[in-house]
């Protein structure tokens, strides 16, 4: 489940987080999670008076709503096997690997998820994201043989390789 940042009640920085925390234990109903299922759909029952809105087949809410969660209770891991503290942050798990290095970090996760989205229906175009540089990192130019190279605060492309559309996804077995 998705936390905000803020209190709507306040919007004064320390009592945000009292607030926030506060309001996620007073809020936290069990009769909202389905600890037997095995995907955001299937975990959380919409609130009563909420209706949830289904997305179109083939969609990315369909897409996300269906990823495969880990058992309910189990704790997220650090790339290292280090636990994460939940804290009322995070209720579930996405069942992703990750890998072993420190790559992830804050927007990378749902990054992750689109990008296994778009790869998944084959729309290769839009599998592209911007470096803080402005860079602009496209899968199309990694099918062509094209890596990135950071030296600094500067990326560039050096064509270093024959082209190919193959991934080797942790979470997608699949290749093209």
């Amino acid at each position: 489940m998705f936390t905000s940042c803020r209190s709507t009640d306040n919007n004064s920085e320390s009592s945000s987080r009292y607030s926030l925390t506060e309001k996620n234990e007073a809020n936290k109903n069990p009769n909202y999670v389905i600890p037997e299922g095995s995907t955001i759909g299937t975990r959380y029952s919409t609130p009563e008076g909420f209706t949830r809105v289904e997305g179109g087949k083939g969609s990315f809410e369909e897409f996300l709503r269906n990823q495969k969660l880990k058992p309910y209770g189990e704790k997220a891991l650090y790339y290292n096997g280090r636990e994460k503290p939940s804290k009322g942050v995070y209720d579930s798990v996405i069942d992703v690997d990750i890998g072993d290095r420190d790559l992830h970090q804050c927007a990378d996760a749902i990054m992750l998820l689109r990008a296994e989205y778009l790869y998944s229906i084959r729309d290769y175009d839009n599998v592209q994201f911007n470096f803080v540089s402005g860079f602009e990192a496209k899968y199309r130019k990694w099918m062509e043989g094209y890596r990135i190279k950071v030296e600094g605060n500067d990326a560039n492309e050096k064509n270093l390789y024959h082209r190919s559309i193959l991934y080797a996804s942790p979470t997608n077995s699949n290749t093209y």
